[in-house]
């Protein structure tokens, strides 16, 4: 099995860019050509509560993918916890806003004729809410993703009541830069571990230039062309990184393989406690391949309806790259078949 499909090229994306539209610093074409400067082929224009249609800026080597962020904050809290999530649209012309109200816009008013919606309607800081609006821009054509938690200040209690969401930031930029915690890898893993089938995302949210080309997505899809790429992030085709490359990512016989860039240690990461690791103190220079055979972690989690692994790597500068969960009934097609211990 090609975990990571075996297409000619990956694409590197940022997935959260704020632009003059809304609080960033630069114009929606300033941003494209400092980014395709820097390899990156893919851009999310994820302006504050405005949903804009950016198609004019594509060309062969440059896809705009129509988005937005929403959020909502918990006005009774001194530290103001708040929700904010990105929606990415499947089609590139739709920019219907859910859960709208022009109080969202909030000094911005004056950008309300670029708002599409079909009503009014306020968003409130619970997780049912959120749930609704969740839903609600799921059944609008959207995917969902869950921001920086650290940043927002969130909690278990906040997200592991989620439903619906496609993806969660495991590596925001903006705030690694700024030094909050941002490397969420374990809310990502809560939610997995609660059923929910969601993918890691690595980006920017850059507002400003300092905040650029810190955290991304490499996404294999075999065209740049707006409905291939929207199809491998919906199916999770991509992994997160803030560094690391992942060139190659497959399953045989039980055997797991990861080819990479230079990286100090590769490591497996499943649902409980069992960790496959190789790391450059053992093998005495860079890692660029790994071998796991993971047949017992097949074996022995036979009664484990969300058993899932991952995989990490992560090089010299303390940089990582993060793939999707695979669960255990994903790849089942991928381990040898197995005789009953009694014979």
């Amino acid at each position: 099995m090609y975990l990571l499909p075996n297409t000619e090229k990956q694409y590197k994306a940022n997935l959260h860019t704020h632009s003059t539209i809304s609080d960033g610093k630069l114009t929606v074409e300033e941003l494209k050509e400092k980014y395709k400067a820097q390899g990156y082929q893919i851009m999310a224009f994820t302006d504050h509560e405005i949903c804009v249609d950016h198609q004019d800026l594509c060309d062969d080597n440059f896809l705009a993918i129509t988005a937005y962020e929403i959020a909502t904050t918990d006005m009774n809290d001194p530290e103001r916890r708040t929700y904010h999530m990105n929606l990415f649209s499947k089609d590139p012309h739709n920019t219907k806003q859910v859960f709208f109200h022009p109080t969202h816009l909030g000094k911005r008013q004056h950008q309300l004729e670029l708002v599409v919606c079909d009503e009014h309607r306020t968003r409130e800081y619970s997780t049912e809410c959120m749930n609704e609006v969740i839903a609600a821009a799921n059944e609008a054509g959207f995917l969902v993703c869950y921001n920086h938690p650290s940043w927002s200040l969130q909690n278990y209690s906040d997200y592991i009541g989620l439903k619906g969401l496609w993806g969660v930031e495991v590596a925001n930029g903006i705030c690694l830069r700024k030094g909050y915690e941002d490397f969420q890898p374990h809310v990502f893993d809560d939610l997995l571990k609660a059923g929910n089938r969601i993918f890691p995302v690595g980006a920017d949210d850059i507002h400003s230039e300092e905040h650029a080309f810190i955290a991304f997505v490499m996404i294999a899809s075999p065209s740049l062309g707006y409905s291939d790429v929207m199809k491998a992030l919906e199916e999770g085709d991509f992994y997160a990184s803030t560094g690391p490359e992942i060139h190659s990512l497959t399953l045989e016989e039980g055997i797991l393989s990861i080819r990479c860039s230079d990286a100090v240690q590769v490591r497996v990461c499943t649902q409980g406690r069992r960790r496959y690791v190789t790391d450059c103190l053992v093998n005495e220079g860079p890692v660029t391949s790994a071998d796991f055979d993971i047949k017992r972690w097949y074996r022995d989690t036979a009664d484990r309806e969300n058993a899932f692994f991952r995989v990490v790597v992560t090089d010299d500068h303390g940089h990582a790259a993060y793939t999707r969960a695979f669960f255990r009934d994903e790849v089942a097609e991928a381990f040898p078949f197995e005789e009953p211990e009694n014979k």
